[in-house]
């Protein structure tokens, strides 16, 4: 692990990690310093908490849900994928090592040179970046995986969050949600279920994984 320089219009220096999934080594090109990033974004913009600066450090759930993710899909060619709140990048990064056709997308406005320096590093071709508002999604478009990692750590987003998977999820369409455990994640449990999915819970490396689709195949009017 070493120190770059700024670069890539990249406000922070960044730190280099190399990160084992599924056999492989993902690169990544982290903020050297979370506790920096933090300071500055409390110091430009003391009362708006969606720039709070998620996506500058490697969760724990995400490198779960990555390595999850390529033991139950090792090929994914031909395969769509969406990641929510993708931060740095791990497990759309593994995806598209795996063929996936990758939209990564996070809310965050300073988010995306530091994922396009990632994909880059790992030389995934398959991977197109999104700044996206689940409050707001897109429409028209499905997928066949949605992926998303320590997303449930505000109870007034449930609601939304799951508005926008339902909305984005294919038919035959898979969902995997990766947790911590907080508490909100019954209330995320339920909300998916009433709105038409089917809710599998199980625990890896103690985090929480939800995994959700529709029962038959088919969406249910809501």
């Amino acid at each position: 692990m070493h120190t770059q320089p700024d670069c890539d219009h990249r406000p922070w220096p960044v730190k280099t990690v190399d990160v084992p999934i599924g056999g492989d080594i993902i690169t990544l090109e982290l903020v050297a310093c979370f506790d920096d990033v933090l300071d500055d974004i409390a110091n430009q913009h003391p009362d708006n908490t969606d720039l709070i600066p998620y996506f500058a450090d490697l969760w724990p759930s995400a490198h779960v849900l990555a390595t999850h993710l390529v033991a139950l899909y090792p090929d994914l060619h031909g395969k769509s994928l969406l990641e929510l709140g993708c931060g740095a990048g791990l497990p759309s990064i593994a995806a598209a090592r795996r063929g996936a056709i990758v939209t990564a997308t996070d809310f965050h406005p300073q988010n995306q040179p530091y994922f396009e320096a990632n994909a880059r590093r790992n030389d995934v071709a398959q991977i197109h970046y999104q700044t996206m508002d689940w409050r707001q999604p897109p429409t028209g478009i499905t997928y066949d995986l949605i992926i998303g990692s320590d997303l449930l750590y505000e109870a007034q987003q449930i609601e939304t969050l799951s508005a926008s998977i339902v909305l984005q999820l294919a038919p035959n369409g898979t969902a995997i949600l990766a947790d911590p455990g907080r508490k909100h994640i019954q209330q995320a449990a339920d909300t998916l279920e009433r709105m038409g999915l089917h809710v599998h819970l199980d625990i890896r490396d103690e985090t929480f994984i939800l995994t959700l689709d529709y029962r038959d195949g088919t969406r249910s009017c809501r």
